[in-house]
């Protein structure tokens, strides 16, 4: 979850706020694509919301609607040679909760990427934006060449990348020690992110991407619940859905000088329901595997150690669900919560979610839809 910068007592009373009532501010802001500020059109908003994505290669994406009659923002012109002015603009914009509890605002950065497309209807400015991901993303490409060397440390060669080929400047990594096993070459048509993502290596274990402060992040993906959504959160009753389950972490490890390649595994405990003794038919069990190479994995009990955690990973993505809940703005998407309710106790990843950009909607968990108002409404009469 996004750091709030509160202590643990003090974040504890924040998250109780959530679900017993507080004054909410959305805050949206207008920058160029160096982060400087241009305008706040905060007073504009009439609804919007802001999607949340794992699975996907850019993480966020949102739409705004805008009460603009006298196109204040500059977005759009009436002269089609001016078409695509917001190619060059933001969006920031911070969910922010009066808490009684605490008692004070506490401010919850839950976007900042560029705008990317805009259309006019009447008086309503429709805005769509996406993760700064998009910036470097197809059809960007690097147009240079370089080649990053086998035992460079991973951290530095993603660093580099995206400082070198993006302008970025704004990183959030771990201390890693580990190294890339070989050679990385990106050339002139190389696509930035994409090649980020590939130094990035298996997204069963890492996770690259932009936060909500359009902060560029690397973390382990998570394995241990964050949050906890209880019968007081959610406002639907869960649907649950399995899609096909793995239950099998093979890790593939380095292969010293004459020796045999190391390797680990962990299998699922035959008491999970998606275990190879549970899946298998008439005393054969059923293997189902997700397979992690790596060389920078040079003992056994790296190996061990890198299994389980997968077979922790897979094992919580096994299960799709769908709820909606109060709106719970510091969760981001990848985090791992666990659902308890009279029903069921289990521990979830946050695939898909999406947060409202005003009071009264609740947020969509496990599927992204439209939380947006009938703009039919909203036109000037």
């Amino acid at each position: 979850m996004i750091s709030l910068g509160l202590s643990s007592a003090d974040l504890a009373l924040y998250q109780r706020s959530l679900i017993t009532g507080y004054s909410l501010k959305v805050t949206v802001q207008i920058l160029d694509l160096n982060h400087r500020y241009i305008t706040d059109v905060s007073s504009m908003l009439i609804d919007g919301q802001v999607n949340h994505s794992f699975s996907e290669a850019i993480s966020y994406s949102g739409t705004a609607i805008l009460l603009d009659p006298d196109n204040l923002v500059g977005f759009d012109t009436s002269s089609p040679s001016d078409n695509a002015i917001f190619a060059d603009r933001m969006i920031k914009i911070v969910y922010s909760v009066y808490s009684d509890l605490l008692p004070r605002w506490v401010d919850c950065p839950i976007f900042c990427g560029p705008v990317t497309h805009v259309d006019r209807d009447d008086a309503i400015l429709n805005i769509e934006f996406q993760g700064k991901e998009a910036l470097w993303n197809d059809p960007a490409v690097a147009w240079a060449s370089k080649t990053y060397a086998k035992g460079t440390l991973r951290t530095a060669a993603i660093r580099d990348v995206m400082a070198r080929y993006t302008g970025e400047t704004r990183f959030d990594f771990p201390n890693w020690t580990d190294k890339i096993t070989r050679d990385y070459a990106i050339v002139g048509e190389s696509v930035p992110w994409a090649f980020a993502l590939d130094l990035q290596g298996s997204r069963t274990t890492r996770q690259l991407f932009y936060d909500g402060r359009g902060v560029l992040r690397l973390r382990g993906a998570p394995t241990v619940p964050a949050f906890t959504f209880t019968e007081d959160h959610i406002t639907s009753v869960p649907k649950f859905g399995y899609d096909q389950p793995k239950n099998l972490a093979l890790v593939k490890g380095a292969t010293p000088d004459g020796k045999p390649r190391i390797q680990a595994w962990h299998l699922a405990p035959t008491t999970n329901p998606a275990s190879a003794v549970s899946l298998g038919r008439n005393g054969v069990r059923r293997h189902l595997i997700e397979v992690v190479e790596d060389d920078s994995v040079d003992t056994q009990a790296k190996a061990e150690a890198l299994a389980e955690e997968t077979l922790q990973s897979i094992m919580i993505t096994n299960v799709n669900f769908d709820f909606d809940s109060f709106p719970i703005p510091h969760l981001e998407p990848g985090d791992v919560f666990l659902l308890s309710t009279r029903d069921a106790s289990v521990n979830l990843r946050a695939v898909e979610f999406s947060i409202p950009l005003k009071a009264g909607v609740a947020q969509s968990n496990g599927t992204t839809r439209k939380l947006a108002a009938n703009k039919s409404r909203l036109r000037r009469k």
